[in-house]
């Protein structure tokens, strides 16, 4: 974010038009339809856009146009500094307590917590950066589920959202399409029965997250305030599999009441 400062002379952070026009600037690393790469900045100019064609903030776009209709009403872009934390919050943390040099430009330079300062989380948007609890992330994941019934998508737009890309980013060289593919901001999977998994994570220095959908109803979410552990593993790619297995053994699920949950950041759009 400092590169970027620099390079068009404004103050740090930019903001992310300043993101958008830097990088319009800068040299395709292919043509399109040539290759694949995940990139964050394709989700940050698709936040970009919905602001011009809408003539909202891509925050308040989302808000009223996705989280409202499905109930969501805690959701919201974060901010990178401790003393902008959200009501509920949780505290993020880092295995050694790392530090970096802050991209803020009242104290530009000087070592902070890496999570609190050392990248600026609302820059980021529209390719992650939102805080919610799991309970909001499985409401908005199973909002999915009936492409008939869903209160955000038509039924074609659902069917888009997960289908694999044209030829070749998801087909092997006999033409056929692979059994995994990443489509429409959503890493799925196809068994062998033809039915599909779809799933995100997402990560930031203090946080990582992960969402699954799963093709028998299920949708699971698991958010922590650390991103690895002594390990250097990710906490949630250790619970996923024991998760799994979990939800594998139960028969029969009781009914209960949705209670309140503290924030934490979901990214997962992000890196």
């Amino acid at each position: 974010m400092v590169t970027i400062a620099k390079a068009l002379n404004v103050p740090s952070p930019p903001t992310r038009e300043d993101v958008v026009r830097y990088w319009l600037g800068r040299p395709l690393d292919f043509r399109p339809g040539e290759s694949f790469e995940y990139g964050n900045l394709n989700y940050c100019m698709l936040g970009r856009i919905i602001e011009q064609i809408t003539s909202q903030t891509y925050e308040a776009y989302v808000r009223d146009n996705v989280l409202t209709p499905l109930g969501i009403t805690r959701m919201k872009i974060g901010k990178s500094q401790l003393a902008d934390r959200a009501d509920g919050e949780v505290r993020y943390y880092t295995r050694y307590g790392d530090t970096m040099p802050s991209v803020f430009q009242a104290h530009l330079g000087k070592m902070v917590p890496v999570q609190y300062g050392a990248w600026d989380l609302d820059v980021m948007d529209g390719n992650g950066g939102w805080i919610a609890s799991a309970i909001d992330l499985v409401s908005f994941a199973s909002a999915l589920d009936d492409a008939a019934e869903t209160r955000i998508l038509s039924r074609e737009s659902v069917r888009q959202m997960f289908a694999p890309p044209p030829y070749p980013f998801a087909h092997a060289d006999n033409m056929q399409t692979k059994e995994s593919w990443y489509a429409c901001g959503w890493v799925v999977s196809r068994l062998p029965d033809g039915k599909l998994i779809t799933k995100h994570n997402g990560r930031f220095p203090g946080t990582s997250a992960f969402l699954i959908r799963r093709p028998d109803g299920l949708c699971w979410a698991v958010l922590c305030n650390i991103r690895s552990t002594i390990n250097a593993e990710e906490p949630v790619r250790l619970l996923a599999s024991s998760l799994s297995h979990a939800i594998d053994s139960v028969r029969k699920w009781p009914v209960g009441t949705q209670l309140g949950q503290p924030f934490t950041s979901s990214s997962f759009l992000g890196e």
